[in-house]
């Protein structure tokens, strides 16, 4: 679990090191937030940008980051993805747990359950 922790935080510096300080001025912050949730970031990924673009928090960024999160984490947290999910034995991931996503639930469990018989195979 502590690697799979550790994975997880390079994946995410690495997707925030890729941003420069100069990318920060006139970024569209609503489809930031449909592109992290669409990969199945987690939503802290915001507070990663505001570091590195070196920003007060701004309220109306926030508002609009966590708009496209919402509408990000609707596209991914479907069925076939919390199947995916779970067959793969990954962590529920937090961007399925901002809303009561059945669909994904569903998926992920019968993932979960067919996931181990899968690799005996």
């Amino acid at each position: 679990m502590i690697i799979k922790t550790l994975l997880m935080s390079l994946f995410l510096l690495s997707c925030a090191s890729t941003l420069k300080e100069e990318d920060c001025i006139g970024r569209d912050w609503t489809k930031q937030g449909l592109s992290d949730s669409s990969r199945g970031l987690e939503k802290t990924m915001y507070e990663t940008y505001i570091n590195v673009c070196s920003q007060e928090e701004d309220p109306t960024t926030l508002k609009n980051y966590l708009e496209g999160y919402l509408v990000g984490a609707k596209k991914y947290c479907t069925y076939h993805q919390g199947k995916l999910v779970g067959e793969s034995q990954r962590t529920f991931p937090s961007v399925c747990k901002i809303e009561k996503f059945d669909e994904f639930i569903k998926g992920y469990n019968e993932g979960k359950k067919k996931g181990p018989q899968k690799r005996a195979n």
